[in-house]
């Protein structure tokens, strides 16, 4: 399923990196609100990746919610710094109850 659709039909404004290695020059491109942040990244852990994000000064601030299809990721999600963790398969609904929940603090 293509998540970006779907946010966008809700009214997101969506920038999807295909390479983690870019993630940063997306963000500073982009200026997101918040990031959905997958656990695994073509040879890059998530988690690490959700922890470097949170210790950039002027990026720490970014929500992210980290999802994964491994159920045992939950148990460690708290090592990316995530502020929410979504186990796959996960309904739209969540997923979108979660990002507004995140959106309105």
């Amino acid at each position: 399923m293509e998540y970006s659709t779907v946010l966008t039909a809700n009214g997101y404004q969506v920038e999807t990196v295909v390479n983690a290695t870019d993630i940063f020059d997306a963000i500073d491109a982009f200026k997101p609100h918040l990031i959905l942040l997958d656990t695994f990244l073509n040879g890059y852990d998530g988690r690490t990746i959700g922890k470097m994000i949170k210790l950039t000064k002027d990026i720490s601030r970014i929500p992210i919610i980290l999802c994964s299809a491994d159920s045992h990721i939950a148990d460690t999600g708290y090592h990316s710094a995530a502020d929410l963790f979504i186990s796959k398969p996960f309904e739209l609904d969540k997923l979108l109850y979660a990002i507004e929940l995140l959106l309105n603090k």
